[in-house]
């Protein structure tokens, strides 16, 4: 039966021999005198039955713990069952309860198995443990306990939590758990509890960081405990609690010491009638401490220092006997009468940890089977230690307090002795458990066995994306080594600063990071060995160009290079060029970078490595796609693609997938794009969340729907991408939200939310001193976007101003679409300032380059607005728009099924064809001294009395374009300071609205 049946069941059996009680387990507190009463008799009577029948005894212990918390702590009560109905409404939650050791943290949550059981919710349980748990046990612990409840297999999630293929990413990895509780979920609701959270490690802590975000519509109850005490500054539950407190369904539970009440019932509760008085006593001596309360009494009962009066209630000890006022006394003295056999069991065990296996402990303490079976059954009556699972020996002890108590007691020496011994078996008997060993040898100051251990156990957590945990063991590794004396030059050393600064980076840990590979790179130089030499100089270029130190990284980039050079490896050597072709693509120097690629293909056969050929023709299709060569961008793209599928890297098969769709949507295969961007964008969103690729592929779709002319959609897009990006880390997420700022302020001035497109554009300009990366690429298009708002402020001077640095700068960098983009609008600012010859020469200009590139969309794009200015100056538009409905009847005609037909097809686009006259470009609005809409715009604020600041807010801009405008007004207006610009406005009649 289960806990909730056993329960029921009992009080069955109490109900049939006291037919006149009448209990109701779910009021909190007691309704009156009489169920107290009845309560209390219910106790009496379930003890007696669990003493015959141990069955019972988890019931009983129920029951106990209900009577007692219905005492001072019932409003606790009453706070988990309202979270634990609002879970079975759907509504997710999470209860941290917190206190000081022994104050009955556990014992409040569990009461809730019954409860849970009761209402059809399953009740899972994960311990954290101090010492020794493998990386993400907690959350192992919980897979395996929900498995088992719900009967749903996890075997298709990733190591460690099932047997799937092997996860990608953390995130991915995260994010497969997060899908599998909410599938869990929605067939039975479930109450979780993590106990003894202050000893999980940052990687669990973000687990539940990350699943209470990611579930809050779930019917999932998070119950956490936590030492209050242990979560000081510097422990990683103390970073952790605000963040589970901050916008969430969040509640903190406080446990205080027990009060003089709470103390009577805790007595009646497990020895039934009693005086007064020995409730005072108790209270007096454990003051309000649940813990030491039980052990106190358990104690005065083993020692027979209790008796009781002519009614049988227990008196308290006489006075003058001396009881010792510490836990660890108590503790103590309980265990040493017990027997020498006992007291050897268990002190061995405490070196083992909380949890311990009994075929270890044989080993250790080397008694008779039939002795240490006695034995096992006096700790387990004791209530000492409980049994963890019957079929694999495992037991651990009733209290983390006992096993802490038991081991601080041990001589350090004789501790020692025993790690040494517990690490040699452990050493012995595979599989071997590196976290185990590395833990015993570390304890044991066996400093040699320790490094290479804390080592592997490293390398292991890492590999399970358990970051922090890998750190750790790294960090240990490397005191053992200064601790064993051999901490000079070693390839011990330079494996251990690799794999550290390897952590350092996906933590996104750069400085840290960088100083593990130059400690790398001079042990490797101490010690003549140029591979590691190489391997450290590589790994440093990828470090400072995350870092955006470009001119550090490409001196490192050559350093490598020689290095690999010297040493004939034409792996490296193409290793090191991979680097320096990175380097130089976001840096925009695409001639220099063509002689790395061929150097890359020469040593590339060597290189049996399918991501980095995967990432190299992905750098090799960015470098076609921005020189307009879209053919060759497909084919890299391509290729990138391919191998990112031979190495069933989900980073690098989005990588490909992604590129390949920028290729197409600019060579005007948009089907075939969109086809593509769906096939991985489902998989990641779903899969991860938090992968750095999902804002561009969010992006990608915006800029394909505005390519097709559906800016609402395209603006849908592009401000999920924007969401996205505040969940990636890196030097990266400048560049993507820079590119989610851009096209939101573009798809807004397509649809003609000027004020809306220029706040975005401010907001852009707000990161302007952020972090760089790539640069050159959103600098462009930020330039371009100032062109087309100041065309949509009929501002067409500062237009035509911007369109020629666009050019300017896109021809610097070879940017051939982004040249006709500069023509295009160069010509429409000219049309509107009735500049009709220059227009249309500007307009045929860029007709030329997006034709000579076989740009997709610019094509009939530039051509309608040619066909326009034509007209304008009398000459035939027949031609630019024949051309111009031949590109768009292609264009249908490769939509044609695709869900992607009905947007083309109500395109604005479309509706200029129809309607070849147009509606023209607005004039240009004429002001006095030449000043344009905007500076007009300022201009009135400024006689406000607005500062910069003030009118930055205004406008939505930056304060340094504020000024820019002002040094821009005062100069047209001859004016020397703002008082005098002010009355220049009013002379003017600038000032009305």
């Amino acid at each position: 039966m289960s806990g909730f049946e056993l329960v029921r069941d009992l009080i069955r059996q109490f109900s049939a021999q006291h037919p006149n009680t009448a209990l109701d387990l779910s009021s909190q507190p007691f309704r009156g005198a009489t169920e107290q009463r009845d309560f209390a008799q219910l106790i009496d009577f379930a003890r007696a039955l669990q003493d015959a029948q141990p069955v019972y005894e988890a019931a009983y212990l129920h029951l106990v713990h209900q009577f007692v918390l219905r005492g001072s702590r019932a409003n606790l009560l009453a706070a988990l069952e309202r979270r634990l109905q609002a879970a079975v409404a759907g509504q997710s939650s999470l209860i941290l309860i917190e206190g000081v050791s022994g104050i009955g943290k556990t014992s409040l949550a569990l009461v809730q198995a019954v409860r849970a059981q009761e209402i059809g919710a399953a009740f899972v349980v994960g311990r954290c443990h101090e010492h020794g748990a493998t990386p993400f046990w907690l959350w192992q612990e919980v897979v395996r306990a929900v498995e088992k409840r719900v009967g749903i297999s996890a075997s298709h999630l990733a190591a460690p939590f099932g047997q799937g293929a092997k996860a990608e990413s953390v995130q991915h990895l995260l994010q497969s758990l997060a899908n599998w509780l909410g599938v869990c979920a929605a067939v039975q609701p479930l109450v979780i509890l993590l106990d003894d959270l202050h000893w999980a490690d940052s990687d669990s802590l973000e687990v539940l960081n990350r699943l209470v975000e990611q579930l809050e519509q779930h019917s999932i109850l998070f119950i956490s405990t936590y030492r209050s005490d242990e979560a000081q500054h510097g422990h990683p539950l103390y970073n952790y609690v605000p963040l589970f407190r901050r916008n969430r369904a969040v509640e903190t539970l406080r446990l205080q010491p027990l009060t003089r009440d709470d103390t009577a019932q805790l007595v009646t509760a497990y020895r039934g009638p009693f005086h007064p008085h020995l409730a005072d006593y108790l209270y007096q001596r454990a003051e309000g401490h649940p813990l030491f309360t039980i052990e106190l009494l358990h104690d005065l009962f083993d020692q027979g220092l209790l008796t009781q009066d002519a009614s049988g209630q227990w008196l308290p000890p006489d006075q003058s006997i001396p009881v010792p006022r510490l836990l660890k006394q108590v503790i103590i003295q309980r265990v040493s009468r017990l027997g020498e056999a006992a007291e050897s069991l268990l002190l061995h065990a405490a070196v083992m940890g909380e949890t311990w296996a009994l075929d270890l402990v044989e080993h250790l303490v080397e008694l008779p089977e039939d002795t240490l079976l006695k034995t096992l059954e006096d700790l387990l009556k004791a209530d000492l230690i409980r049994v963890v699972s019957e079929e694999d020996e495992l037991y651990q002890f009733s209290h983390g307090l006992i096993r802490e108590v038991l081991y601080t007691q041990q001589h350090p020496r004789r501790r020692k002795r025993l790690h040494e011994r517990v690490g040699t078996i452990l050493e012995n008997k595979p599989p071997l458990d590196f976290v185990r060993i590395a833990h015993h040898f570390y304890e044991a100051d066996i400093w040699q066995k320790a490094a290479h251990f804390c080592y592997m156990a490293g390398r292991e957590a890492a590999r399970s994306f358990a970051n922090n945990r890998a750190l750790d063991w790294y960090h240990k590794a490397l005191d053992a080594l200064r601790r064993s004396g051999t901490d000079g030059a070693s390839q011990s050393l330079m494996n251990i600063y690799e794999e550290q600064g390897r952590t350092y980076r996906v933590l996104d840990q750069l400085v840290e990071a960088e100083a593990d590979y130059n400690r790398m790179h001079d042990a490797a130089r101490a010690l003549g060995d140029l591979k590691s030499e190489g391997h450290a100089l590589i790994s440093l270029v990828n470090v400072r160009i995350a870092q955006y130190r470009t001119e550090a990284a490409e001196q490192t980039a050559q350093q490598a290079i020689q290095v690999a050079e010297q040493l004939g490896d034409a792996q490296l050597q193409a290793q090191a060029h991979a680097a320096m072709i990175y380097l130089l693509l976001i840096r925009g120097q695409f001639d220099a970078h063509s002689y790395h690629v061929e150097q890359f293909r020469q040593f590339s056969s060597a290189l049996q490595d399918h991501e980095t050929h995967s990432g190299m023709f992905r750098q090799q299709a960015y470098a076609a796609i921005w020189s307009g060569h879209y053919a060759d961008g497909k084919a890299h793209a391509q290729q990138c693609l391919d191998y990112g599928l031979k190495s069933g890297n989900l980073l690098y098969i989005s990588g490909g997938y992604q590129v390949l769709s920028f290729a197409q949507i600019e060579a005007g295969d948009y089907a075939d794009a969109y086809q593509n961007i769906r096939t991985v964008l489902d998989q990641t969103e779903q899969n991860d969340p938090y992968h750095h690729q999902l804002p561009r592929l969010l992006n990608q779709m915006g800029y394909l729907f505005l390519e097709l002319g559906a800016a609402d959609q395209a603006l849908a897009w592009d401000q999920r991408a924007l969401a996205a990006t505040q969940v990636n880390k890196g030097v990266s997420r400048y560049e993507m939200r820079r590119y989610c700022l851009l096209n939101i302020a573009t798809d807004l001035l397509h649809l003609g939310r000027l004020s809306d497109a220029q706040a975005y554009a401010g907001q852009f300009e707000a990161m302007m001193d952020a972090p760089d990366y790539a640069r050159f690429r959103y600098h462009n298009r930020y330039l371009l976007l100032l062109t087309e708002l100041h065309l949509a402020e009929r501002d067409f001077d500062r237009a035509v101003t911007f369109a020629q640095e666009s050019r300017a700068f896109a021809q610097e960098y070879s940017a051939a679409k982004n040249i006709a983009k500069s023509h295009w609008f160069e010509g429409l600012a000219l049309l509107a300032m009735q500049q009709r010859e220059a227009a249309v020469q500007h307009l045929r200009q860029g007709v030329a380059d997006a034709d000579a590139i076989q740009h997709g969309s610019l094509r009939w794009k530039i051509r309608l607005n040619l066909a326009q200015a034509l007209r304008s100056i009398g000459e035939s538009s027949v031609e630019p728009v024949q051309a111009a409905t031949v590109l768009i009847s292609q264009t249908r005609h490769a939509l044609a099924g695709s869900p992607l037909q009905d947007v083309f097809n109500d395109s604005y686009w479309l509706a200029q064809l129809d309607n070849p006259a147009q509606q023209p470009l607005p004039e240009k609005m004429v002001y006095p001294a030449g000043l344009t809409q905007r500076e007009v715009e300022i201009l009135r604020l400024v006689a406000s009395g607005a500062t910069n600041q003030q009118i930055a807010d205004a406008l939505t801009i930056s304060p340094r374009t504020v000024n820019t405008h002002i040094t821009n007004i005062l100069n047209k207006t001859g004016c020397e300071n703002r008082t005098a610009a002010s009355a220049f406005a009013m002379k003017h009649n600038l000032l009305s609205t």
